[in-house]
């Protein structure tokens, strides 16, 4: 059994229950640490279905800024109306703050090149960080936002990169969430030539909705699979220049999709 599945398992069997913002009654436990330890491994689940192209077209997504959930169409990659503040668009979710935070006097800061800017100029610097949980904005957005706050750490050449997360729905969500920013610390490390050394997700309020335990009893039964590798074509060095061409994996074997319904 995988980090993954200890989670599921974790908390299926010591959570309490809980309602959540729609009134669904949920399980919860607090705080729950993964930390991978290797360097081409690629964290991707494999007992059930992953959809790659979701993971990397919604990281490519999310370093544009988009707030338009059809941009994500084009990939024939969901986003629920009931989400949007109307003319399809999120608000000021997490890839809006990491593009263009607003500050109290009117104007913008993209922390995606502050962050880029030093990687380049200081590695020693203790600043590497993405936030993307604003007070000042989540009253004007129908869906919080779940990840809060990116950090990454530079020492000897090696790169290592941490994402905390408020809550996320263990069984729905937490796979792309961990696998996304996993990817987004392959991407530094591979624009900046340096290696990377380990990824820690951390997990504040991990939940499950009631109605998915017999999905996750099956989920649970299956027999894992070794980690797929992922590579990054070496000829592009620009973050903002990568497709989803430049990104492969190598390895993936997995079980079937297991669908679930979702709480909104």
């Amino acid at each position: 059994m995988n980090k993954h599945e200890t989670l599921l398992k974790c908390a299926k069997e010591n959570g309490v229950r809980k309602p959540d913002r729609t009134d669904t009654v949920t399980i919860t436990v607090f705080q729950f640490p993964i930390r991978f330890n290797f360097k081409e491994e690629f964290p991707l689940l494999k007992t059930k279905f992953s959809h790659v192209i979701f993971i990397i077209y919604k990281l490519f997504w999310f370093l544009k800024g988009s707030i338009n959930i059809y941009n994500l169409r084009d990939y024939n990659l969901n986003k629920r109306d009931e989400w949007t503040n109307g003319n399809s668009e999120l608000g000021r979710i997490y890839s809006f703050e990491g593009r263009y935070w607003l500050t109290s006097v009117g104007n913008h800061i993209n922390q995606f090149d502050q962050v880029m800017e030093l990687i380049k100029t200081n590695l020693d610097s203790h600043n590497f960080f993405l936030s993307v949980w604003n007070f000042f904005d989540m009253p004007k957005i129908k869906l919080p936002v779940c990840p809060t706050l990116s950090q990454f750490y530079s020492v000897e050449g090696k790169l290592s990169g941490r994402m905390i997360q408020k809550s996320a729905d263990f069984f729905l969500g937490v796979t792309y969430k961990k696998t996304s920013y996993k990817l987004l610390s392959i991407i530094f490390a591979h624009v900046y030539k340096l290696k990377l050394k380990e990824y820690d997700y951390t997990l504040i309020d991990t939940t499950s909705n009631l109605i998915n335990f017999e999905e996750i009893d099956l989920q649970l039964g299956r027999q894992d699979h070794p980690y797929p590798k992922m590579f990054l074509n070496q000829d592009v060095r620009n973050i903002f220049n990568l497709k989803y061409g430049d990104i492969k994996l190598k390895g993936y074997y997995s079980h079937s999709l297991i669908k679930a319904p979702i709480a909104t």
